[in-house]
Parts: structure tokens; C-alpha cells; sequence
């Protein structure tokens, strides 16, 4: 993901009803392009939230 500013972000892995299954990153990070790597995950419906200062993007992941 892309931040345009340093700030304050998370990416976290929920299951499909919302519950957190893993945090993958909590940290102060610098303005540009982040990668980061998911947790192994058993086949099915994920959603990924990603949290930057006060705004949250949720995108969802199937795994089979």
C-alpha cells in the first residue's frame, strides 16, 4: 500500500464476521510504498483492514 505521508498504520486479518485473526503490522511508518506478508491462512473468506491514522481501508481475500 501507498502512504503519501508518514503516519501511524495497521493491517490486520479478519475472518468474514469481523474477527481479528491476526495483527500483521502496527507501527509508525514512513511516507511511500509498504509490502508486508499475510500469516499462513486455511482456505476461505478473509477481509484485510488497513488502518492509516483516522481513515481504514477493508478489502476482501479468498483463499483456496
Amino acid at each position: 500500500f501507498y502512504m503519501g505521508v508518514s503516519n501511524t498504520a495497521s493491517v490486520e486479518v479478519l475472518d468474514i464476521t469481523g474477527k481479528l485473526i491476526e495483527t500483521v503490522a502496527k507501527e509508525n511508518l514512513s511516507a511511500g510504498n509498504h509490502e508486508f506478508t499475510l500469516p499462513q491462512l486455511s482456505s476461505g473468506v478473509y477481509m484485510i483492514q488497513v488502518t492509516i491514522g483516522s481513515k481504514r481501508l477493508i478489502r476482501k481475500l479468498i483463499v483456496s
